[in-house]
């Protein structure tokens, strides 16, 4: 099982060719995917609501935990999953909340964190041996992750209201990724 944590993306990316972004790489350029707009399937009432799509997936992980503040707006998350070996986590703390995670592959990991209210966050892998976390802070944020191909590394943390980004990964790729501008930032590479 491949375990999530800054230490050892830190070494991964020191071992390997990364993109470290400081500046405004680009501004609104951000395209939510197609199937953030197919959430609305959970528009029910509910407080929070999680739909789990598995497709010939085999020793595979998926964990979801959502909190609703004070009632303020029911949270929507998805996981779609096929392939051997792959791990999805969403977390939203906070209320409004949409998250995404499609894999589609072998040993695939990938973890969604958004705390506060009104955030679209999604990461799409598509290969093998990819990993990527997000993780969203304050409000309204629109956030995604894409990666296709093998050994692609992401982290990315976005923090501040209003802010984007939207980062594409066709192989053997790392990036990491602190946006507190407020501004949208897209990375295709």
């Amino acid at each position: 099982m491949i375990k999530l944590s800054v230490s050892y993306l830190y070494l991964l990316l020191a071992v390997s060719s990364y993109t470290y972004a400081t500046g405004d790489l680009g501004i609104n350029e951000f395209n939510a995917p197609d199937e953030l707009t197919l959430l609305s399937e959970l528009n029910t009432g509910h407080d929070n609501n999680a739909i789990v799509e598995l497709t010939n997936s085999t020793n595979s992980r998926v964990i979801i935990l959502q909190h609703n503040v004070n009632g303020a707006g029911s949270n929507k998350a998805k996981v779609q999953q096929a392939g051997y070996n792959n791990n999805a986590n969403i977390v939203q703390l906070g209320s409004n909340n949409t998250g995404l995670i499609s894999q589609n592959g072998t040993n695939n990991s990938a973890s969604l964190e958004q705390w506060g209210t009104n955030h679209e966050g999604a990461i799409l892998q598509n290969g093998n041996d990819n990993i990527a976390h997000l993780t969203q802070t304050g409000n309204g944020k629109q956030n995604v992750v894409n990666q296709t191909g093998d050994s692609n590394i992401a982290a990315a943390v976005n923090k501040n209201n209003g802010a984007g980004f939207s980062i594409n990964q066709t192989g053997n790729q790392g990036i990491i990724l602190v946006n507190g501008m407020d501004r949208f930032i897209s990375i295709i590479n």
